[in-house]
Parts: structure tokens; C-alpha cells; sequence
């Protein structure tokens, strides 16, 4: 990065930052696998995950369980803020949301539309948590206030369920037994495609499943297998354990995947920025330490551009 350590920045440079990270999350080939790519860097790097960090070195023998409350927390640590870090105060989304204290701008979701906003505040709209709002709308901080407006397109926070067996880059196959099969290689293992993996069985009628846990595998949510599965990333430390194991080399291999059309990352000094706004709350000094922090510098490396 080229940032200095300690600056001072204003919601109009914020906002040229928001705008050049999602013009290239938007541009990626697979950007919910760029997503994971930055949860699990995260969740490993503060022990809420737990990564086999070479192929070399036996797996660890147990692994933290975690779901989409830790990946979502990841983003949080990312770019929860106050409120008035982000919306001017009184304003209508802000009133939608039900006034929360505290709002996470998630940049890397929801590509192809407008920016998500999710509160703190549970909002009594069904399952319709956030809001969906244009970068010109008048509740940013970065916009000339506007009063009486339409409202914020309410929606659901799900973020990616890129992490599971049947459309994710989870995998039954026990490191243990990945190890036992095949001890120089088992690398090997998971590199094998699903429909050509002896434990993927395709039903007359149904979903496709795996003997191993009887669990749906590659399968589109109609009876019938996806044409192209994701790779197998994830996996138990050993049989009927129901955590994953972040197997070595997961977030290159993510990554390799999100940019396969050449696209290139967010700038690390755009992303840097905005995570430091956010975790300064908007206001003081901001500190370019923040990202690093967060994705370490091989993280920084593999999850960012320099350009």
C-alpha cells in the first residue's frame, strides 16, 4: 500500500473509494467466492476458524465450528461503524432501519446491485434486514441531505452460502481419512472433481449426494447435478465431525477462481481506506495498519491490488 500510516480523509474521498471497490468486485468472474475468500482470511487469522496450513504437515485434529454468524462478524470487523460514520443523523433510511447505533456496509456482497447496508437494530419486516441503497442516495454522510425522499428497498442480509456441500466448496472427506488414502498426496483427494469422486452418487429423481454423509453434493436445487461445482475447500478434521478444516492453499484457490476472466482485486489503498473510516468511526485521524491487521500481509497480498 501506498498510504501513508496516519492521514485524514473526508466522506467525499470515502465515497470515490466505495465506488472504485464495487466497480471491480462487480467486474469478478465469482465475486461470492471473493467474498469467502476475505471471511475465512479473517476468521483464521483471529482463531474463530481453523486453517491445515500445509499439505506437508499432518491436519489438525479438531477444527472451531463456524457458520454465518462468524462470516458475517468477519464483516463486520471490516466495515462495522457507527451510524454517523456513514448516514446523516435523522435520516430516512436510518428511520427504516430502526435507528441503529451501529450499521456494516458490506462492499463485497450483492455485486450486481446497489450497496447493502445492514443495522444492528432488528428491523420487524419479516426476515428484511437491511437496506439497499444507491451511492447517490441522500442518507450517505458523502450526499446533500434530502428529506421526504422515497424509501430504502428493504431486503434480507444472506450472504454467500459458498461454504457448504451442496453449491460450496465444503467436502465430507475427512482430512484424516485424505491422509490415510493417500499419504504423500493428499492434495490429490480434493482435487478430484465431485462427479468423478467414487462418494458422489447421482439418484434416479433426485439430488445428487455423497455416501459419505448422504449429504446433497453439486446438486442445483431441482433434482438434477450443476454442470460446474465449485472446488472442494473445506473439510472435517476427521469422520462425523461437523466443523471444516480451511484446507491449505483455500483462499488462493478462491481467489484464482473470482478472477479466472483476468478482473482485477480492489485496491488495497480503496479498501484500507474505508476499513479505517469504518473503524474509526468517521472522525480523527485515519491509520493504514487497520487492513493488515485483518488480512495479514499475506492475506494483504493474495486479497488486494497494489494498482
Amino acid at each position: 500500500m501506498t498510504l501513508p500510516v496516519v492521514y485524514t480523509v473526508g466522506p467525499a474521498e470515502v465515497r470515490l473509494a466505495v465506488e472504485s471497490i464495487r466497480a471491480r468486485v462487480k467486474d469478478l468472474a465469482e465475486p461470492r467466492l471473493y467474498w469467502l475468500a476475505v471471511t475465512l482470511t479473517i476468521l483464521c487469522r483471529t482463531g474463530e476458524a481453523t486453517a491445515w496450513q500445509s499439505w506437508d504437515t499432518p491436519p489438525p485434529a479438531t477444527a472451531k465450528r463456524f457458520g454465518k454468524v462468524e462470516v458475517v462478524g468477519a464483516m463486520w470487523q471490516m466495515f462495522g461503524t457507527k451510524t454517523t460514520a456513514l448516514l446523516h443523523a435523522g435520516s430516512g433510511v436510518g428511520q427504516q432501519l430502526n435507528s441503529p447505533t451501529r450499521v456494516m456496509l458490506d462492499l463485497l456482497y450483492g455485486a450486481n446491485g446497489p450497496l447493502t447496508l445492514v443495522g444492528n437494530a432488528k428491523v420487524a419486516t419479516e426476515r428484511r434486514d437491511c437496506a439497499k441503497l444507491t451511492i447517490d442516495d441522500g442518507s450517505w454522510l458523502w450526499s446533500t441531505p434530502v428529506t421526504g425522499g422515497p424509501k430504502a428497498r428493504l431486503a434480507e442480509y444472506n450472504p454467500s452460502n459458498s461454504r457448504n456441500q451442496q453449491n460450496g466448496v465444503g467436502c465430507a472427506l475427512a482430512a484424516s481419512d485424505a491422509v490415510a488414502a493417500s499419504p504423500t498426496h493428499p492434495a490429490g483427494m480434493y482435487a478430484v472433481e465431485r462427479k468423478d469422486c467414487p462418494k458422489w452418487h447421482m439418484a434416479i429423481g433426485g439430488e445428487p449426494t455423497c455416501s459419505i454423509n448422504g449429504g446433497v453434493c453439486g446438486g442445483q436445487g431441482d433434482g438434477a447435478a450443476r454442470e460446474t461445482t465449485k472446488p472442494r475447500l473445506l473439510a472435517p478434521p476427521s469422520p462425523g465431525v461437523a466443523a471444516y478444516l480451511v484446507l491449505p492453499g483455500t483462499v488462493e484457490a478462491l481467489v484464482a477462481q473470482a478472477t479466472k476472466t483476468g478482473a482485477q482485486l480492489p485496491a488495497a489503498n480503496d479498501l484500507s481506506l474505508v476499513v479505517s473510516w469504518c473503524h474509526t468511526n468517521g472522525s480523527g485521524a485515519q491509520d493504514a495498519t487497520r487492513l493488515p491487521s485483518l488480512f495479514g500481509a499475506n492475506g494483504l497480498h493474495l486479497l488486494t491490488s497494489t494498482t
